[in-house]
């Protein structure tokens, strides 16, 4: 079930409308963790099916027995929500959770400009394609930005996506979960709006916010973000392996609030920097500004 370090495994979660390449700059800076990145319903290789939050739970489900049973999640945008349901669902088989742009509840004002932009989206997909293909070469670093889009960009199931994100109740699937989850969220990212909130329903939350960061532009800095996965993969494992010994401080854990960069958070860390140097495609810090327009176009939500 661990990787060749000892640690659990990782399934990374995509964002809409792209596919499970959008992590490989990440994965690369995880080399001593075995994980995978499935491509979602109405994504990347599964273009043309429906996109239904049952069939994206599943998918992550099954790509967590396929590495054995019992994985840390890691999800972005659309994959935190599915990630959240997945942990809620799946407590047995989901060690730990992860989640980037993906802290606001979907309801509200904010979710109904969501909804619309989604669904307007939905009725020209390849024109927002384009825009969307642009939106990443333009904010992101070349390496990030070819990851993102080298699965393909398809845009049709939004509506759908918007419509299946209304029935999840993220709050009581946290609420539930008894692992250890990270919420993480730039600064300036609408989607982190609730991160306070959601950590104050988790048995054992911590809050990551990075300082001038939307939510597209966080994906800038991969360094940063395999950094926060080690942290996570490893405290996750020892709460697997010693729940016993792990109780009190997870206890701990639970009343406390990480908001910082995550460079440095755990010794797991410096193994990321230094296969950073190493890893294929790169990227450090962003070139974007960060503004979020509301209601935002489907460029700016992956």
């Amino acid at each position: 079930m661990t990787g060749p370090n000892g640690t659990l495994p990782i399934v990374f979660v995509h964002g809409s409308r792209l596919s499970g390449t959008m992590w490989d700059p990440v994965r690369a800076r995880c080399p001593s963790c075995r994980s995978s990145a499935p491509d979602l319903p109405g994504h990347g290789a599964r273009r043309g099916e429906a996109f239904s939050l049952d069939g994206a739970v599943a998918t992550v489900a099954d790509a967590i027995r396929q590495l054995g049973g019992r994985a840390l999640v890691v999800g972005m945008s659309l994959g935190g929500y599915v990630g959240i349901a997945a942990a809620g669902r799946h407590p047995d088989l989901v060690a730990g959770l992860v989640t980037i742009g993906a802290a606001a509840v979907p309801r509200g004002p904010l979710y109904t400009a969501y909804r619309w932009a989604f669904s307007t989206a939905g009725r020209f997909p390849r024109a927002v394609d384009r825009l969307s293909g642009w939106g990443f070469r333009r904010s992101l670093p070349p390496a990030v930005a070819a990851a993102m889009t080298a699965g393909g960009i398809d845009s049709a199931a939004l509506p759908a996506i918007a419509t299946q994100l209304a029935g999840l109740d993220p709050v009581g699937c946290l609420r539930a979960y008894p692992g250890p989850v990270w919420l993480a969220a730039g600064s300036r990212d609408p989607l982190g709006r609730d991160l306070d909130a959601l950590r104050a329903v988790c048995r054992r939350g911590t809050v990551v916010r990075w300082p001038g960061r939307g939510h597209l532009d966080c994906l800038s800095d991969p360094d940063r973000i395999a950094a926060l996965v080690a942290t996570a993969a490893e405290t996750a494992t020892a709460a697997t392996a010693t729940p016993a010994e792990t109780s009190t401080a997870a206890e701990t854990a639970a009343e406390t609030e990480t908001e910082t960069e995550t460079a440095g958070l755990s010794d797991a860390a410096a193994e990321i920097a230094d296969a950073a140097e190493t890893a294929t495609g790169a990227g450090t810090a962003g070139t974007g500004t960060g503004a979020e327009p509301l209601p935002p176009t489907p460029s700016s939500v992956p």
